[in-house]
């Protein structure tokens, strides 16, 4: 079996869920600004959810990016990897 030497689909996946996670660390990052929140959640629920809002994403795309550069590094089809790549959204 000819494993392909180069990434061509998990680097734009990649490069789009870094920018994601860009707005959703600034949208963390911002709000206790507005709110004049000082430590941690201070007791705000919509802190809260954004706190957890990127604790997840921070938990679960390393992850699922990894499985699929294992997928396009073993010649998974390019159907399959655009088919899975948007579940990450």
């Amino acid at each position: 079996m000819d494993l392909p030497s180069t990434l061509s689909i998990v680097p734009l996946y990649a490069a789009v869920l870094g920018l994601l996670f860009l707005v959703v660390t600034m949208r963390a990052g911002f709000y206790p600004l507005s709110s004049k929140i000082f430590i941690g959640d201070g007791g705000n629920d919509e802190m809260l959810r954004r706190i957890r809002g990127q604790g997840n994403f921070v938990e679960t795309v390393p992850i699922t990016l990894i499985l699929l550069t294992m997928m396009e590094l073993s010649g998974t089809s390019d159907t399959w990897l655009h088919s899975l790549a948007p579940c990450l959204w």
